[in-house]
């Protein structure tokens, strides 16, 4: 037996020997504990009762996050999946994520990025739309985008381009490049583009009513924020720009509704809530069957899965599909 395990073994067993310095030791450190066992019982009854609480809430809180109750980002969907029509089967994949364009999206969201939050701006009216992992919108705010020309500083105002981008970079601040002392709090820059983001002002100087402008074009080129708005979105986008390509979409005339065709050749089902599906193939019936907890073929789907199906000759064909794990074919 090496020193180490003879020395531990030593101090962990009590012979039998009642005089054993080991034996007295070891009735010394029992009588210590419950000593001061009792010397906390008897003068602090209050934290006695406070970690009964902490136990309380703590189990009351797990069971909640558990069940989807108390923590929305864990909260499951309330349906398995959804059906959803797109205007075309093609797929922008400018950033490494299937970006699709639908006739009709949940909450009028113009795109979708399947499992993954998206923001979208829209100029016609100046406003800004959050849509979380499952499609739905969470917040609409009114925004000021670039007003082309030329400010009463003679400084350049550009308009905010059309387009996809992602989100690059969060700071709380960022110091614009035409005057240095002026701050753009809560800065949430975008690429591609030089100096492009959203963000708010501190309400002084020239920027003192900038707020009773949001709702018209009035920026040099970003996108500007109620105060209100762009704190919540900083912790809205939190760390995940980071774990994903968080897309905003920016848009000034997109496709009405009034274009789109009665009856859509393409159909997508992205999966709201994780677990083993069945899906058709091929299917004669009106809309695909998919099931959860099906029997044969069977697929394990999470968040960021969907189905891709075809219409042709009222037969649906399954064109592409992702299991939200990488595999995508």
């Amino acid at each position: 037996m090496s020193g180490l395990k003879r020395r531990w073994w030593e101090l962990t067993s009590v012979p039998d020997d009642p005089n054993s310095k080991f034996r007295r030791r070891a009735g010394i450190k029992r009588w210590v504990h419950r000593r001061r066992m009792r010397v906390l019982s008897d003068r602090e009854p209050n934290n006695r009762q406070a970690w009964h609480l902490t136990y309380l809430l703590m189990s009351v809180f797990l069971v909640a996050g558990l069940s989807g109750v108390a923590f929305p980002a864990q909260r499951l969907a309330d349906k398995d999946f959804e059906a959803i029509p797109l205007l075309s089967p093609n797929v922008t994949e400018q950033f490494g994520i299937p970006i699709f364009y639908p006739a009709q999206g949940r909450d009028d969201a113009k795109i979708i990025t399947p499992g993954k939050k998206h923001l979208e701006i829209d100029k016609s009216v100046q406003r800004l739309l959050a849509y979380d992992e499952l499609g739905r919108l969470v917040l609409e705010s009114p925004v000021s985008t670039g007003r082309p020309g030329i400010d009463e500083k003679g400084r350049r105002r550009s308009e905010t381009r059309s387009g996809l981008y992602r989100v690059s970079e969060v700071k709380r601040f960022k110091r614009w490049s035409k005057d240095p002392r002026v701050k753009m709090l809560n800065w949430i820059g975008l690429t591609p583009g030089i100096e492009k983001g959203m963000h708010t002002l501190n309400p002084v100087g020239e920027f003192a009513n900038f707020e009773n402008l949001l709702g018209e074009k009035a920026s040099h080129g970003c996108i500007r924020l109620n105060r209100e708005t762009s704190h919540w979105l900083i912790k809205w986008i939190a760390e995940e720009w980071k774990m994903y390509p968080l897309i905003v979409y920016i848009y000034d005339h997109p496709i009405g509704k009034e274009t789109v065709l009665q009856e859509s050749r393409y159909l997508l089902f992205p999966i709201l809530r994780e677990g083993i599906y069945t899906y058709d193939f091929v299917s004669h019936e009106k809309v695909p069957s998919i099931q959860r907890n099906g029997t044969v073929p069977r697929l394990w789907m999470s968040w960021g899965s969907f189905l891709l199906y075809k219409k042709e000759d009222e037969t649906w064909h399954l064109i592409r599909y992702s299991d939200g794990g990488g595999r995508d074919r």
